[in-house]
């Protein structure tokens, strides 16, 4: 919560100084801060700015093209994208195959798409995540822990999907309310301007009404979460504060983003999104069929190799005992293979708490 309030405060910060320097209606977007400084004469401030930018990016690359490949061996692991991406490098330890075929998709895709088609993939790729991610944590805080049954879960996920609908709808009126203004300003002539001014001021009232009504809906699924008990709540680390009001909060904002996107994006993240869902479907059920994912290998209790299916739960009696000398059933699930590194969880039972030791060994 510390560094999110710094990272506010100075983007808040940044906004007054350029909307000080520069009109908001004439601030370039693609470099803001750098054509602002050069419009005052301040080459100075326009080089470290530029050169503080393009730094920023490539770190921001950079970290894309490490943290990408490894959920690409995590999915193949689990059987949701062939065995190839699992591959590990034997003395580096990292995922080679997968990182080879980022660096070479990501690489064709900058050359060959428009930049700011990829940005409103990638925005609204983001967007629906934060906001699946809010939701998610309203359904879990008020889910009872364990193996619950469909009835346990209704309660919170009626309540989710009925903010969820109303966030929607709301970001949808405010966007077809400003479409509509922007089309009656632009079509409006000297000879029907009483009639245009008397329709755009019914329709402007009649979407604040149904705004309203939306915004009263949101407010009334976000307080109806106090209904609900509470489980799942963190006792140590980080706890997110004011639930439900900060989750539901951000369910509103996201949707509001995405909503500004535009109608081609919303389109494109639909097409893509039900493609990559049916792809990942259909491979995991040929596999499931096919037994091509039946050789994964883990450990139980007694430290012993048991073919183990991805998609299969562990039992009680294959939870890793509690001495810290024996291997994790999840020892090779996220890092290294049969020859390279790996990172090997096990886990400490003292006076009652389980405790997560990490440690890095080479499989045997």
């Amino acid at each position: 919560m510390g560094s999110l309030g710094i990272v506010a405060v100075l983007y808040a910060l940044m906004s007054a100084v350029i909307t000080g320097m520069v009109p908001s209606t004439d601030i370039d977007v693609d470099a803001p801060f750098a054509i602002a400084f050069r419009q005052r004469d301040m080459r100075w401030a326009e080089s470290i700015i530029s050169f503080g930018a393009v730094a920023a990016i490539t770190t921001a690359l950079v970290s894309s093209l490490m943290g990408q490949p490894r959920v690409y061996m995590v999915m193949a692991r689990d059987g949701l994208l062939p065995k190839w991406f699992s591959t590990v490098h034997p003395t580096r330890g990292t995922p080679v195959n997968a990182s080879l075929f980022t660096g070479v998709t990501t690489g064709v895709l900058s050359l060959l798409v428009d930049i700011e088609i990829l940005a409103q993939l990638v925005s609204i790729g983001t967007l629906a995540i934060f906001a699946s991610v809010c939701a998610g944590l309203l359904v879990r805080r008020h889910t009872p822990e364990g193996d619950v049954s469909v009835h346990d879960r209704t309660p919170a996920l009626l309540r989710c999907f009925g903010l969820v609908v109303a966030c929607v709808l709301f970001a949808a009126t405010n966007v077809v309310s400003s479409g509509r203004g922007t089309t009656e300003s632009s079509s409006g002539s000297a000879t029907s301007s009483t009639t245009t001014s008397t329709s755009s001021t019914a329709s402007t009232t009649a979407s604040y009404v149904v705004s309203g009504l939306l915004f009263g809906a949101i407010a009334a699924a976000t307080v109806s979460f106090n209904s609900l008990p509470r489980y799942n709540t963190p006792k140590k680390g980080f706890c997110t504060p004011f639930v439900p009001y900060l989750p539901a909060a951000g369910v509103l904002a996201t949707t509001q983003l995405i909503a500004s996107l535009g109608p081609l994006a919303w389109l494109r993240f639909v097409v893509y999104t039900v493609l990559c869902a049916v792809a990942y479907v259909w491979y995991g059920a040929a596999g499931i069929r096919s037994g091509r994912h039946d050789d994964t290998t883990s450990y139980d209790s007694r430290g012993r190799d048991t073919p183990h299916h991805p998609f299969q739960r562990l039992g009680d009696e294959d939870e890793p005992a509690s001495s810290s000398n024996r291997r994790s059933p999840f020892a090779t699930t996220l890092y290294g293979d049969e020859k390279g590194l790996h990172l090997e969880n096990t886990r400490d039972v003292t006076d009652g708490e389980v405790e997560l030791v990490t440690r890095t060994s080479r499989a045997i």
